[in-house]
Parts: C-alpha cells; sequence; structure tokens
C-alpha cells in the first residue's frame, strides 16, 4: 500500500514537471502564470531527464512519458544540446569572439589580482579576427595592441563603462544604440573583410541574473524580486525590439554578438533568430553553457547571424575570468 501511493506521488510530480517541460518549450501549453517557465527550461529538463533515469533503472512503464513529450519538443532539445556530427571542416574562416568581461573584476569577485591580464591572454590564444566585449571598463583594460581599429561607447554616465568592438581590419561606419533608462546598450560597426562588408554588434541587455539566482535560491524571502523579473523581461523584449529594427535596416549581412541575459527559450531569443542562424545551434557542441553563476546549465551568451553567412564552427571556452565564458563562432567570409 504504502509502495502504490509513493509510486503514485512520484508519478504525479514527473507528470506536472513534464506539463512544465512543455509549457517552457513553448509547446502545446501556455498558460499566463507560467511567464517564467522559459527561464527555468535547462533547470527542468535535468529533473526530467533524473525521472526517465530513476524509471528505467525501475523498469517501470512512465518512462514513456517522457518518451512522449521529448517527440513533440525533439526540435527545441537543439537549443539545449548538440552532439558532434563526425564531419570536422577544416576551412578557415572569419573568427568572431564576443565576451562578457564583468568590468574586468572591477569589484574583486574573483580572488585575482590578475583578471585583465588573463582575459588578454585568452583572447590572444584565440586569435579571433573581431572581438565584441560587454560590460568593458576602460579603466581597467589590458593593452589590445593586436586590434588597432576600436569603437567604444559607453552606456553610463561617466563614460568608463560600455561595449566595444575590437577588430584587425578597419571599422567603416559605427554607431551606438542607447537603450531608454537602462545602463545596458550596444554598439555597432561596419567592417569589410576580405572584399565583404559586414556590421557586427556588441549588445548587452538588461540583466536579471542575480535576481533570478536569490529567486530560485530563497523563494520566500526574494518573492519581491521574483515579481520584478516580468518587469525585467519587458524591458528586455522592448530592448531586443530596438536592436532588431537596427540590425535590419542595413543591407549588409549581421554579426549578433551579446550578453541577452536570457536563454534560448525566450520570446526575445525567439526574435532575434527570426530568419537567422544561432551559430551554437549550427556548429556547436555539448550543452554550451556562458554563465557560471549557476548550478545548472544556462546559455545566455549568443551569436547570431544573417540566413546568408554560413557557421564553419563554434566554440564555448571553459575558463573562469567572469561570470561570463567567452564564445567564439568560425564563419564563411
Amino acid at each position: 500500500m504504502i509502495k502504490r501511493i509513493l509510486f503514485s506521488m512520484i508519478l504525479m510530480v514527473n507528470i506536472i514537471t513534464l506539463i512544465f517541460q512543455l509549457a517552457s518549450m513553448g509547446k502545446w501549453i501556455h498558460f499566463d502564470f507560467l511567464w517564467f517557465s522559459p527561464l527555468l527550461c535547462p533547470l527542468i529538463s535535468i529533473i526530467n531527464l533524473i525521472f526517465l533515469l530513476y524509471w528505467i533503472i525501475r523498469a517501470k512503464w512512465p518512462f514513456l512519458l517522457f518518451l512522449f513529450v521529448f517527440f513533440f519538443t525533439l526540435d527545441k532539445w537543439s537549443l539545449l544540446l548538440q552532439l558532434p556530427d563526425g564531419e570536422p571542416n577544416n576551412q578557415e574562416g572569419l573568427k568572431v569572439m564576443s565576451y562578457n568581461v564583468r568590468l574586468f573584476n572591477q569589484f574583486n569577485w574573483i580572488d585575482d589580482q590578475q583578471i585583465p591580464e588573463k582575459i588578454q591572454a585568452q583572447i590572444n590564444s584565440m586569435d579571433p579576427d573581431v572581438v565584441c566585449l560587454q560590460e568593458y571598463s576602460v579603466e581597467l583594460a589590458p593593452d589590445f595592441s593586436n586590434y588597432p581599429h576600436q569603437y567604444f561607447e559607453s552606456t553610463v554616465t561617466n563614460g568608463n563603462l560600455g561595449n566595444i568592438i575590437l577588430s584587425k581590419a578597419p571599422i567603416l561606419e559605427s554607431g551606438k544604440v542607447e537603450f531608454e533608462n537602462s545602463n545596458s546598450g550596444g554598439v555597432f560597426a561596419d567592417i569589410e573583410i576580405e572584399n565583404r562588408r559586414f556590421r557586427f554588434f556588441s549588445v548587452h541587455f538588461e540583466s536579471l541574473s542575480a535576481n533570478f539566482k536569490e529567486t530560485i535560491t530563497d523563494w520566500q524571502s526574494h518573492f519581491n524580486e521574483f515579481k520584478e523579473l516580468k518587469k525585467v523581461l519587458e524591458i528586455q523584449n522592448k530592448q531586443v525590439e530596438l536592436i532588431d529594427s537596427v540590425a535590419r535596416s542595413t543591407q549588409y549581412p549581421v554579426i549578433l554578438c551579446m550578453d541577452l541575459n536570457n536563454n534560448a527559450f525566450s520570446d526575445s531569443y525567439q526574435q532575434l533568430t527570426q530568419n537567422r542562424k544561432d551559430a551554437f545551434v549550427q556548429q556547436g557542441i555539448g550543452i554550451g553553457t556562458t554563465y557560471n553563476g549557476l548550478i545548472f546549465p544556462m546559455r545566455i551568451d549568443f551569436i547570431i547571424v544573417s540566413e546568408s553567412i554560413d557557421v564553419l564552427d563554434f566554440r564555448t571556452s571553459k575558463v573562469k575570468l567572469s561570470d561570463h565564458r567567452p564564445i567564439m563562432a568560425e564563419l564563411a567570409n
């Protein structure tokens, strides 16, 4: 009797998490009160995989429930996990890096005084042609002499913190995308490489990571932060609409490098990838985690390119010099 009750309780919890899986992946089910579900999709996916393993070990039929849900969400799992295709691409192309450097550790989040120099060494070792950095500090930035062409714009009033694009090739045109009432923002630069002109963006969207982390670790005491998340998501959506509008106004192929501060199941991501390619989905391997601040995988940094650009390679470096990891795409030029 006790075993039957326990079985029923575990099964009921699993059914709820599978429903949540469908909602978080935007399949079939939509509840207004689950507006936050896309944020938790990586976590709920791990929970359901644990349930799957549990049912298989116990040789119980509920494992079929996961397979049923997996079948109807198959196209979405590629946003979480990419498997090797067994065909390495040896073609060389344009190397583009995106990296939130977290002000080069300005407030000593990491107990290491050599963070700026180590970030510089990391970038030099990867040797990208164009580097897009977010949360850049002019005061603490190392010498990026390998990149003689640079365009920086501040997102704060003191003019020292913002986004930058570093390039080995000359910058032909540049501009700032300013977000209203925000310390986030973006810059763009037109760069011609091998007779093909591209428009690069380096963008940092409204941050929710700190609030999100507090909310999931201490639900009751941070209930107000949880409610604030919805407002932040609304701000993000407006910022995404602006960046998307600026990006679509150019005649040149676009390369969007960003800290989206949201994941691949968000409305923001869906809008930015409409008629564009996510470099990780094209050529990434593994789960592609880019944010170091949570106990479960979260991919919130992206390189998104126009459909006319072929992605040859994509990699995420597992270094902890910031709360983000650097990502790099190799693109056919």
